[in-house]
């Protein structure tokens, strides 16, 4: 395990961890959480070592773990674009997630797009843009973890907004 320090041309190694074992050993899911980067993965004993922390057994038998790296982590969601008034709440969000648009002159519609974290298009959703502005909730239960980018499209004005998922 590896943490960089992310400062444009002056990024940096913070520090490095040697985690596993002499046998088997696979990580089956990284999550980032406002609570630290979340790892699952199975080890196979007898001597597995996570930094300073160790696992010791007799059996050999593959052993799954979950682990917490808890080094906070801020997740933001700032709005990209020309699209004033959008707002995303709440970010993280788990269940769904709530888009409120004031309404846009001359736009009769708006179009939220959802794409993952390589840019494929989860959701794309059409509503009416009423006069008084949109309130929608955008369900997310059967996305997976991870980071998502929204864009919204009203008329000729457009923003980005960046989504976690827990």
């Amino acid at each position: 395990m590896t943490k960089l320090v992310d400062a444009g041309v002056t990024s940096r190694l913070a520090w490095v961890q040697q985690a596993g074992g002499p046998q088997t050993d696979a990580l089956s899911t990284i999550t980032l959480t406002s609570a630290g980067i979340q790892v699952v993965g199975m080890v196979q004993p007898p001597n597995v070592n996570f930094g300073p922390l160790a696992i010791s057994s007799a059996s050999t038998v593959s052993t799954g773990f979950f682990a917490t790296l808890a080094e906070p982590i801020t997740l933001v969601a700032k709005a990209r674009g020309v699209l004033p008034g959008l707002v995303m709440y709440p970010n993280p969000a788990s269940n769904h997630v709530v888009i409120r648009l004031p309404a846009v002159p001359g736009a009769p519609t708006a179009t939220l797009i959802l794409t993952d974290a390589v840019g494929r298009v989860v959701r794309t959703t059409t509503l009416p843009l009423p006069a008084t502005g949109l309130r929608h909730e955008l369900p997310l239960l059967s996305l997976t973890s991870g980071l998502y980018t929204l864009r919204v499209q009203a008329g000729t004005q457009q923003a980005t907004q960046i989504l976690a998922v827990e």
